[in-house]
């Protein structure tokens, strides 16, 4: 027998690559079936699986507290024709089509002519009947059965959900709205999405040969159906009808002032209810592509400016507080500087006749110079302090879109001006919402109430599933205060005051007004002013807050004074309030507001 010689290298070569081969085998069988057999199990049943959406949910509805809607889902229908089917149609039928959608009848015929699309592929080319060619958008319910009804063959319609607002421009910047692609952009619409979009349903089933001989799936091989579920709805806390006096309100101030912008908030005292908000500029909510995006824009909660005389509300309420001053203590505004504790400051300008004046009348008749010595007795750390308490400087839990803090100096930066400037509503930033709520702090007995727009999340059965609490975030000053603050701030609208053209006989207002001069090219302008007021009524027993702010009204022959812009819209949409809500006109016993 001859002996096939074989090297030694080659056998262990050869040996040795049949074992390798063999060893990775068999730690990839270990692997498959020990270690990864889960994650693999998990995708060969992901291959056999087809879910299938069954539909899509109903957006959920807005309404007022009262239940009027203004929001809603409505389903039209978008019109084609599939010219691959389309067989000798009576010419009466197609005018009758054109007709009903307002078109053109050769146009119509155009449409409904046979077609082919011409493609690429893999170097032939290849043709593909068109389906599909649309004729009009936006048929509603009624125009789609009348054009079923003419029962031509290949015309069809598509469902397609739009977003509705009834109201259109009532309460916009609160509203909000869905954009092209349903996707929810500002306000409610945005902040209560969760709730508002529901849930899709869809049908899981397994792939392969599961139907029976009519194509049908068979039901023993469905894996699990989910039913669409329609969104919930949300019931806000405005009233429709104060929302559209409040917006009548702005259009008069526009045609008479023709201002750059209005801002007016209305809510109640004790629960800080929001009963209407509103701007200008404002748009449309089923237009509001139309509009520049600037009149999107909620510039109450957005917007800061100097407050002005508004803000010496804050000031005397810290030094009557704090024990500084009492409703004996008078100012000597002759001066237009002040010595204190061995340093010299200058006061601010002071309008009308520099005089003695009373505590009452730092807020009455508005002076400056004793705003300022308020504030230097109170000190810049106590000042700050009580400015950020009222809510300057920082949101004020406004729960739709995001607010603006405003701007309240750190005391690091504080200059020489700002202890005079601080006490009388300049050196300082604050949007009107945060002017809003240090009033209706006052009329809550000295307690911050945060602003409530969402009152409840309810679903289609009527059945409350969220409610959102009123929430008292803080006490600022004590009740003792907010009474002494309360009577003078009767006095603005009483003989003498500020704002003495609105007083109503037999009934009891409380407020303050506010003139800013704004900055123009980087210097206080005597022309261009901000006018405001801040008020509430009755002033025994608030029940109501009333803010308008209007940035540069123009007013022929004289200032834009809060007390002449601003101020008689305060006393228009209280009388409105007035009866509309059945409040009392007088109330002879005071009330306890909020306890201490």
């Amino acid at each position: 027998m001859t002996k096939v010689f074989i090297s030694q290298w080659r056998f262990f070569l050869v040996a040795g690559f049949v074992g390798f081969s063999f060893s990775v085998i068999g730690g990839r069988l270990i692997y498959l079936h020990l270690i990864g057999d889960k994650f693999y199990a998990t995708q060969a049943e992901k291959t056999r699986e087809r879910k299938t959406l069954l539909s899509s949910s109903q957006r959920g509805e807005i309404v007022d507290r009262n239940g009027n809607l203004l929001a809603y889902n409505h389903r039209e229908w978008v019109i084609g024709v599939d010219p691959s089917v389309v067989e000798n149609i009576d010419e009466g039928l197609i005018v009758s089509l054109a007709k009903l959608l307002s078109i053109d009848v050769d146009w119509v015929k155009g449409r409904m002519a046979p077609k082919e699309t011409k493609t690429l592929h893999l170097g032939q080319t290849e043709y593909e009947k068109v389906q599909w060619r649309k004729l009009a958008n936006s048929v509603n319910e009624k125009l789609y059965q009348e054009i079923l009804s003419l029962g031509i063959k290949g015309v069809r319609g598509d469902p397609v959900i739009k977003r509705i607002y009834p109201e259109k421009h009532l309460a916009a910047h609160l509203i909000g709205f869905l954009n092209t692609e349903q996707k929810p952009v500002s306000g409610v619409e945005n902040a209560m999405h969760y709730y508002l979009e529901g849930q899709s349903g869809w049908l899981e089933t397994e792939l392969g040969p599961r139907r029976n001989g009519k194509r049908r799936e068979l039901v023993q091989f469905r894996k699990r159906e989910i039913e669409p579920i329609n969104g919930a709805n949300v019931a806000l806390t405005i009233d429709l009808m104060v929302q559209k006096w409040t917006e009548q309100e702005i259009d008069t101030i526009v045609e008479k002032y023709k201002p750059e912008s209005v801002s007016i908030i209305i809510s109640e005292c004790q629960t800080g209810n929001l009963l209407a908000l509103a701007n200008y500029p404002t748009f449309d909510l089923n237009k509001y592509n139309l509009f520049p995006i600037d009149h999107h824009r909620n510039r109450a909660i957005t917007d800061p400016y100097e407050p002005g005389s508004t803000f010496k509300v804050v000031t005397v309420s810290a030094a009557l507080e704090e024990g500084l001053v009492n409703i004996d203590s008078s100012f000597n505004c002759t001066q237009p500087n002040i010595y204190y504790e061995g340093e010299n400051y200058s006061l601010p300008g002071e309008h009308g006749i520099k005089r003695q004046f009373s505590l009452k009348e730092v807020i009455t008749k508005s002076s400056n110079r004793a705003a300022a010595q308020i504030g230097i007795k109170l000190g810049k750390t106590k000042l700050h302090q009580y400015a950020k308490a009222f809510g300057y400087g920082e949101a004020s839990g406004f729960l739709l879109d995001k607010e603006s803090v405003g701007t309240l100096i750190k005391l690091s930066k504080w200059d020489r001006k700002t202890i005079t400037r601080l006490p009388i509503g300049y050196a300082v930033g604050a949007t009107p919402i945060q002017v809003h709520n240090t009033m209706a702090t006052i009329a809550n007995g000295g307690i911050f109430m945060e602003p409530r727009i969402i009152d409840s999340i309810f679903n289609q059965e009527k059945e409350e599933i969220v409610f959102f609490s009123v929430n008292a975030k803080r006490r600022v000053i004590s009740q003792s205060t907010a009474t002494m603050i309360t009577s003078f701030l009767q006095g603005v609208v009483e003989p003498g005051g500020t704002a003495a053209k609105i007083a109503i006989d037999d009934y009891q207002f409380a407020g303050k007004t506010g003139t800013t001069q704004k900055i123009v090219n980087k210097a206080y302008s005597n022309k261009e002013h901000i006018s405001s007021f801040s008020g509430f009524f009755p002033a025994s027993d608030p029940k109501l807050v009333v803010t308008v702010v209007v940035d540069g009204a123009k007013v022929k022959g004289g200032y834009a004074y809060g007390g002449v812009v601003a101020a008689p819209v305060f006393k228009n949409l209280a009388s409105k309030c007035i009866k509309h809500l059945g409040i009392p006109k007088v109330i002879k016993k005071t009330r306890i507001l909020a306890q201490q």
